[in-house]
This record gives structure tokens, sequence and C-alpha cells, in this order.
């Protein structure tokens, strides 16, 4: 897969959502819900900080015991997150979510915070480009690019 982050994040919704890190877990919870978002950035200004997820809800709120009206995102998000230029391409991101077994990876462009994408995107993004190659080879063999058909006479 040779294209890039940057045109992955062209295609999706132009809306990043982001929380401060004093945000609680509830509230910050609640927007993901409302937006049906699996990861929330954390950022203060425009530096991102940590990245907070389902998987941390699940283990560093619920697992410990936590109450999430009361506890601040900054103290169970996962801080310093892996984050990658929107410039390598989408195999590699791929194989980048797959080696550190995390589903989202915040994207910069020009040394700023442009987006996210999730391991579904990627995968999505591979199987459209392989339904469009075999349209593409499907075509060609058949003749149907340019008006012809291929046949047995």
């Amino acid at each position: 897969m040779q294209q890039t982050l940057g045109e992955v994040l062209r295609a999706k919704p132009p809306v990043l959502y982001t929380v401060p890190p004093d945000m609680a877990v509830a509230d910050a919870v609640q927007i993901m819900r409302e937006v049906n978002i699996g990861a929330i950035l954390v950022v203060a200004g425009d530096r991102l900080l940590g990245i907070f997820t389902e998987r941390d809800l699940l283990r560093r709120v619920v697992g410990e015991r936590r109450d999430p009206g009361t506890t601040a995102i900054e103290r169970v998000m996962t801080a310093d997150p892996l984050c990658v230029d929107d410039t390598i391409t989408v195999g590699d991101a791929l194989r980048m979510v797959s080696d550190q077994r995390i589903r989202h990876l915040p994207v910069n462009r020009e040394g700023r915070l442009a987006g996210i994408v999730s391991s579904r995107d990627l995968m999505d993004w591979i199987l459209r480009a392989q339904a469009r190659n075999i349209a593409a080879l499907t075509g060609t063999a058949t003749g149907a690019a340019d008006g012809l058909t291929v046949g047995r006479g």
C-alpha cells in the first residue's frame, strides 16, 4: 500500500476530538459515546499529551475501581503515544499498529496534530483499494475497460 496516511485522513470527516488533561474520565467517555469513537486525544494547547482509549477505561479505571466522575483523564491515559507523520504509507502504519498492539495512531502533518487513524480505518482503506484493483483487473481481462468482451468462439 503506497498511499499515505494523509490520503486516509483526507477521506475521513475533518473532525478531531480532543480533551484537556484535567477533564473527568466520565465526561471524556460521554463525548466518546456520543460521537461513537473508541479513542480520544488528550492535548494541552496544541501539544499531544496522550490518548485515552476504551482499553484504558477498562484496565485503568474499571479494573482499578477508580471513580470516573472524579478521576482526571491524565491519570489514566496512555501518555506519549506513538505518533506518526502523514507521509508514511498505509502499509507501514498497519505494520506499526500490529507490531505495537495498538488500535489508534495519532497523525502529524508538518509537525502539527492532524488527525487519528484506527486499525479499522487502515483495514477499510486496504480493502477498498483491493476492490478497486480487482475491478480494474477484471475489467481489463474481460475487455470491459474498452468496450470489448473476451469469449470463446
